[in-house]
């Protein structure tokens, strides 16, 4: 990758940056590799009660009780965040 400036202070940050985007997906392919040890002790959706929230409803609830009086961003930040929840659990 090129970073294309001859400002010292914007190619720091720019090399810094994409170090940190290395180190972390190589910390996200070292931890898929690792056996964790009683894996098989953590319990499985089939073990959930009825009447659990799913998270979908925990987000509404979350809204109705912090989002009175907050901008869009605020709501939109938190609906963002619960669908890359959903989307890596698929």
């Amino acid at each position: 990758m090129i970073l294309r400036t001859k400002l010292n202070g914007v190619a720091i940050r720019g090399t810094k940056s994409i170090c940190q985007r290395l180190d972390d997906y190589w910390l996200g392919l070292k931890l898929q590799k690792m056996d964790i040890p009683a894996i098989h002790l953590v319990s499985s959706n089939e073990d959930l009660d009825d009447d659990s929230q799913n998270i979908t409803e925990a987000l509404d609830l979350y809204l109705r009780l912090k989002g009175e009086g907050k901008d869009k961003t605020f709501m939109r930040t938190a609906k963002r965040n619960i669908e890359y929840v959903l989307i890596t659990k698929t």
